[in-house]
């Protein structure tokens, strides 16, 4: 794995890449070319370029992307997205960056200037945050990237303005369930129809990807709330009516709850 690092000294930028062990290489030899090339060349990370192609059909684009974030849903994106993609993966603390970096074979920092020559950047942050975010790596980022909102709960209109275009990448879906293997549902917004299959390329393995108003993702969390948080009481009375002490009851409900409901809603009895 590489570590990226900033340092500024008498208005000079300097870029150093720390080559540190990961425990799951995933370069092919044309992209150790190049991120030597990139070292030896002292330009920093945002000229380097590894020539795999990013989408099942060869399309010849840049496949450098970032997560911010290194939290549940940053660690799903990182996991799930094709490992042929380069992942720079930009959190604080810097160690949870490089913790994540490292299962993925990705870049860690904890310095937004790292978004520079990504071609997508993913917002894996609270909603309160990713104002801030945006404007903090508005001035770094190339020239049509891509910034990805994915909170659930934030509006993506209330991030885009003239020098950020934002889409929305929107995951239905619980995070403990993901992360224990469950696919989730993407709902894609604010995207053309170019950006929308680049997007379906990248996060069709968190589940299936699905064109959509990004409000969806918000109802259906709503209503799942809702409704499970019915279920829940009236499953509770029942298992209590059934002789189970009640203290034990969300312990039942806790491990054989997901299981019963996710047999139900593919059809399994």
């Amino acid at each position: 794995m590489l570590v990226y690092n900033e340092t500024v000294e008498a208005g000079v930028l300097s870029v150093r890449l720390v080559r540190t062990p990961t425990r799951r290489p995933d370069r092919s030899s044309a992209c150790r070319a190049a991120a030597g090339a990139a070292v030896a060349s002292r330009r920093g990370w945002a000229d380097f370029h590894c020539p795999v192609p990013l989408l099942r059909g060869g399309s010849a684009v840049n496949d450098k992307i970032a997560i911010i974030g290194a939290g549940p849903l940053a660690a799903i994106l990182a996991l799930r997205i094709p490992t042929s993609v380069r992942k720079v993966i930009i959190g604080r603390p810097k160690a949870a960056a490089v913790a994540l970096a490292d299962e993925v074979g990705g870049i860690a920092s904890d310095q937004v200037s790292a978004v520079r020559g990504c071609r997508v950047v993913f917002l894996a942050v609270p909603a309160p945050e990713a104002a801030q975010v945006v404007a903090d790596i508005r001035p770094h980022l190339s020239p049509g990237a891509l910034v990805v909102n994915t909170a659930v709960d934030l509006a993506t209109a209330d991030l885009a303005d003239d020098g950020v275009h934002a889409a929305a990448a929107k995951v239905i879906g619980h995070p403990r369930e993901l992360a224990s293997g469950a696919r989730g549902v993407v709902v894609i917004d604010h995207a053309d129809p170019a950006e929308a299959d680049l997007l379906a390329g990248l996060l069709a393995g968190v589940g299936p990807v699905v064109r959509g108003d990004e409000r969806i993702a918000a109802a259906a969390d709503q209503a799942l709330a809702e409704v499970l948080a019915g279920a829940r009481a009236e499953l509770h009375r029942r298992l209590v009516d059934a002789g189970l002490p009640a203290e034990v009851v969300p312990a039942a409900i806790a491990a054989a709850g997901p299981g019963v409901l996710r047999a139900l809603a593919v059809g399994e009895e």
